[in-house]
Protein backbone atom coordinates (compact mmCIF):
# COMPACT_ATOMS: atom_id res chain seq x y z
CA UNK A 1 0.00 0.00 0.00
CA UNK A 2 1.29 3.36 -0.42
CA UNK A 3 1.59 6.16 1.90
CA UNK A 4 -1.36 8.05 -0.16
CA UNK A 5 -3.63 5.67 0.49
CA UNK A 6 -2.78 4.73 4.22
CA UNK A 7 -3.35 8.68 4.64
CA UNK A 8 -6.75 8.50 3.04
CA UNK A 9 -7.84 5.56 4.92
CA UNK A 10 -6.25 6.15 8.14
CA UNK A 11 -5.56 9.73 8.60
CA UNK A 12 -1.87 11.29 9.29
CA UNK A 13 0.76 8.86 8.67
CA UNK A 14 3.63 9.17 11.16
CA UNK A 15 7.25 9.01 9.97
CA UNK A 16 9.86 6.01 11.28
CA UNK A 17 11.71 9.20 12.94
CA UNK A 18 8.43 9.96 14.84
CA UNK A 19 7.79 6.37 15.57
CA UNK A 20 11.75 6.04 16.98
CA UNK A 21 10.82 9.31 19.01
CA UNK A 22 7.74 8.03 20.46
CA UNK A 23 9.30 4.64 21.04
CA UNK A 24 12.84 6.66 23.22
CA UNK A 25 10.26 8.79 25.42
CA UNK A 26 8.39 5.33 26.49
CA UNK A 27 11.00 3.25 27.04
CA UNK A 28 12.99 6.06 29.36
CA UNK A 29 9.63 6.17 31.23
CA UNK A 30 7.81 9.11 30.08
CA UNK A 31 4.43 8.90 30.83
CA UNK A 32 1.56 8.78 27.53
CA UNK A 33 0.42 12.41 28.26
CA UNK A 34 3.33 13.46 27.95
CA UNK A 35 4.62 11.73 25.06
CA UNK A 36 1.71 12.91 23.12
CA UNK A 37 2.01 16.83 24.11
CA UNK A 38 6.24 16.87 22.96
CA UNK A 39 5.23 15.17 19.54
CA UNK A 40 1.78 16.64 18.97
CA UNK A 41 0.43 13.33 18.01
CA UNK A 42 -3.08 11.39 19.02
CA UNK A 43 -2.90 9.73 22.67
CA UNK A 44 -4.55 6.60 20.57
CA UNK A 45 -1.23 6.67 18.01
CA UNK A 46 1.29 6.72 20.37
CA UNK A 47 -0.43 3.56 22.32
CA UNK A 48 -1.16 2.01 18.78
CA UNK A 49 2.89 2.32 18.47
CA UNK A 50 4.13 1.30 21.74
CA UNK A 51 1.68 -1.84 21.63
CA UNK A 52 2.34 -2.91 17.89
CA UNK A 53 6.10 -2.72 18.73
CA UNK A 54 5.80 -3.82 22.43
CA UNK A 55 3.99 -7.41 21.46
CA UNK A 56 5.50 -7.83 18.01
CA UNK A 57 7.08 -10.97 17.24
CA UNK A 58 7.96 -12.32 13.81
CA UNK A 59 8.20 -15.46 11.97
CA UNK A 60 6.54 -19.11 13.38
CA UNK A 61 6.28 -19.92 17.02
CA UNK A 62 8.78 -22.26 18.67
CA UNK A 63 8.34 -25.93 18.85
CA UNK A 64 10.58 -26.13 22.04
CA UNK A 65 10.71 -23.34 24.68
CA UNK A 66 13.84 -22.17 25.79
CA UNK A 67 13.75 -23.79 29.21
CA UNK A 68 13.23 -27.07 27.94
CA UNK A 69 16.10 -26.61 25.93
CA UNK A 70 17.84 -25.95 28.96
CA UNK A 71 16.15 -29.36 30.52
CA UNK A 72 17.42 -31.57 27.61
CA UNK A 73 21.08 -29.93 27.53
CA UNK A 74 21.38 -30.63 31.45
CA UNK A 75 20.25 -34.16 30.71
CA UNK A 76 22.50 -34.93 28.02
CA UNK A 77 25.51 -33.67 29.81
CA UNK A 78 24.68 -36.14 32.79
CA UNK A 79 23.75 -38.95 30.67
CA UNK A 80 27.72 -38.40 28.73
CA UNK A 81 28.97 -38.24 32.47
CA UNK A 82 27.36 -41.65 33.26
CA UNK A 83 28.95 -43.28 30.17
CA UNK A 84 25.29 -43.49 28.51
CA UNK A 85 24.83 -43.09 24.55
CA UNK A 86 22.69 -39.96 23.68
CA UNK A 87 20.74 -39.96 20.92
CA UNK A 88 18.04 -37.74 19.10
CA UNK A 89 15.38 -40.64 19.80
CA UNK A 90 16.32 -41.45 23.11
CA UNK A 91 16.18 -37.58 24.22
CA UNK A 92 12.38 -37.93 22.24
CA UNK A 93 11.26 -40.53 24.16
CA UNK A 94 12.52 -39.82 27.68
CA UNK A 95 11.14 -36.11 27.48
CA UNK A 96 7.82 -37.15 25.66
CA UNK A 97 8.23 -34.87 22.84
CA UNK A 98 6.16 -34.25 19.84
CA UNK A 99 8.60 -32.37 17.40
CA UNK A 100 10.88 -34.31 15.29
CA UNK A 101 14.14 -35.75 15.66
CA UNK A 102 15.34 -33.39 12.93
CA UNK A 103 14.28 -30.56 15.07
CA UNK A 104 15.77 -31.71 18.29
CA UNK A 105 19.33 -32.23 16.44
CA UNK A 106 18.90 -28.60 15.01
CA UNK A 107 18.26 -27.35 18.20
CA UNK A 108 21.08 -28.83 19.52
CA UNK A 109 23.27 -28.05 17.10
CA UNK A 110 22.35 -24.21 17.56
CA UNK A 111 22.96 -24.55 21.32
CA UNK A 112 26.64 -25.83 20.83
CA UNK A 113 25.76 -29.64 21.55
CA UNK A 114 27.90 -31.30 18.87
CA UNK A 115 27.88 -35.15 17.29
CA UNK A 116 30.88 -37.21 18.35
CA UNK A 117 31.30 -40.55 17.46
CA UNK A 118 32.41 -42.63 20.14
CA UNK A 119 35.72 -44.67 19.51
CA UNK A 120 35.64 -48.39 18.56
CA UNK A 121 38.47 -49.56 21.07
CA UNK A 122 40.09 -48.10 23.74
CA UNK A 123 43.80 -46.04 23.22
CA UNK A 124 46.67 -48.05 24.10
CA UNK A 125 48.12 -48.16 27.75
CA UNK A 126 51.70 -47.71 28.07
CA UNK A 127 52.53 -50.97 28.28
CA UNK A 128 50.76 -51.51 24.71
CA UNK A 129 53.77 -48.88 23.40
CA UNK A 130 56.19 -50.16 24.90
CA UNK A 131 55.63 -53.28 23.58
CA UNK A 132 54.77 -51.96 19.97
CA UNK A 133 58.15 -50.08 20.42
CA UNK A 134 60.11 -53.56 21.38
CA UNK A 135 58.68 -55.56 18.43
CA UNK A 136 59.69 -52.64 16.00
CA UNK A 137 63.10 -52.20 17.12
CA UNK A 138 63.94 -56.24 17.04
CA UNK A 139 62.56 -56.52 13.34
CA UNK A 140 64.43 -53.13 12.38
CA UNK A 141 67.66 -55.35 13.73
CA UNK A 142 66.65 -58.31 11.19
CA UNK A 143 65.29 -56.23 8.20
CA UNK A 144 62.22 -58.26 8.78
CA UNK A 145 60.43 -58.06 4.96
CA UNK A 146 56.45 -58.51 5.65
CA UNK A 147 55.47 -57.76 2.36
CA UNK A 148 56.60 -61.52 1.55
Amino acid sequence: MCTLCLTVMFGRVISEKKRAEILCLHYNGIPIKEIVRRNNVDRNTVRRVIRNVATKKVGRPRAISNRLIRRIIRNIVLSVKQGRRVTSTTIQKENQLTVSRQTIRRMLSANGVRYQKTKKKPPLKKCHKDARLAFADRHIELNTNFNE
